[in-house]
């Protein structure tokens, strides 16, 4: 719905030839009318297919007249960075369909987490009441009469039944509702991992918060199954909230052959430089390192450190990234002839201790 509703506000948009970028240039080439698909001047007279060319808006113009027309002499800069990016001078269909469907997403992530607050806030209160009208009816029946030491005994042994039947599930259940309410290590929508604390993570087994309650949350694991995490386990866990992360540094290790002249390197490592620089969409920068050699085994540790321009909690837009860049370094390690050869298999010796035959030595493969 999002998605149909900002396309119609596009075509609307881009009719407007103010707001569009070129749009002399675009309208004295001979083009169709703005909003739709509009063709090349110089097709019709090459006899050729129609070059295609999609509408762009000015970011600084519509920005401008978005604002006027809200009655505002002053452009919330803070705001627009957030929606359309900070170093965009023109917006495209597909950047600005984005830009809408990432909004609608947060802002129905944002009233999502703030219905949730309010409903953990309600049971609170009548937490609280039930509380007060405990207090209440204690002091009723000292104010009718009823001795304190008649209240006392029976009061007690009732509390003191209670903690023994319920055991530690008072405090495992304070304590986890104050660390979601008060700590609100995650909100509803985010993407988080959970995992031990002497245990690396796994972003393929990240959580979306579905629901946070008093005792326990809902979450949505990367395969859309549903699972349940109770507060207080949450305690002894090490959660990193990818939403709230900055964008991820990925280190990515490669093994090159020991044999591998210096100036294939230079130039394999030149490469990811320039394939970095093409794909800034993915990619906002890269440092790469010769970490370490082991003769042994005949191979140089190559570290690629990459910074990715996607969000942390878009695990799988990074993967498909991450792929790629691998995928580019294996074509290039193959046409460049940078082939890692696993080293032969040692051969031992051994002499036979029985049977009939004559002691000797016989020759066998260690296959450990």
């Amino acid at each position: 719905m999002a998605r149909g509703e900002a396309e119609k506000v596009f075509d609307i948009l881009s009719q407007q030839l103010e707001l569009r970028v070129d749009s002399e240039n675009i309208q004295s080439a001979g083009l169709t009318t703005p909003g739709a698909t509009t063709k090349a001047a110089g097709s019709t007279a090459a006899g050729a297919g129609a070059t295609t060319l999609s509408p762009k808006l000015s970011r600084a113009k519509l920005l401008r007249w978005a604002y006027t027309l809200l009655g505002k002499t002053y452009v919330d800069t803070i705001g627009a960075d957030a929606l359309f990016g900070a170093d965009v001078e023109t917006i495209s269909r597909e950047s600005f369909l984005a830009s809408v469907e990432r909004c609608y997403h947060e802002q129905r992530l944002l009233t999502a987490s703030v219905d949730n607050f309010d409903r953990i806030n309600v049971m609170l209160v009548r937490a609280a009441a039930a509380g007060w009208y405990l207090a209440l009816g204690f002091l009723y029946f000292i104010a009718i009469g009823v001795g304190f030491n008649d209240l006392l005994v029976p009061a007690v042994s009732l509390v003191l039944s209670l903690v023994y039947l319920l055991g530690r599930a008072p405090g495992a259940f304070m304590s986890g509702a104050f660390y979601v309410l008060i700590a609100r290590p995650f909100d509803i929508g985010d993407r988080i991992l959970v995992c031990d604390p002497a245990k690396p993570p796994s972003d393929l087994g990240s959580l979306v918060v579905k629901d946070i309650s008093l005792f326990r949350t809902t979450f949505h694991t990367t395969e859309a199954k549903m699972g349940f995490i109770e507060n207080h386990a949450l305690l002894d866990k090490s959660i990193i909230n990818l939403t709230r992360s900055p964008p991820t540094c990925m280190c990515m290790k490669m093994k090159l052959p020991h044999a591998t002249p210096a100036s294939k390197i230079t130039e394999l490592i030149h490469s990811i430089r320039k394939y970095i620089q093409d794909t800034s969409t993915e990619w906002a920068s890269v440092d790469i390192l010769i970490a370490s050699t082991d003769l042994e085994a005949g191979h140089l540790v190559m570290e690629i450190w990459a910074t990715s321009t996607f969000p942390a909690q878009e695990v799988f837009s990074m993967a498909k990234a991450r792929s790629a860049l691998f995928l580019f370094i294996h074509a290039y390690m193959q046409s460049a002839g940078i082939e890692y050869i696993k080293p032969l298999v040692p051969i031992y010796m051994k002499q036979r201790t029985g049977g009939g035959h004559d002691n000797g030595l016989e020759g066998f493969v260690n296959s450990e």
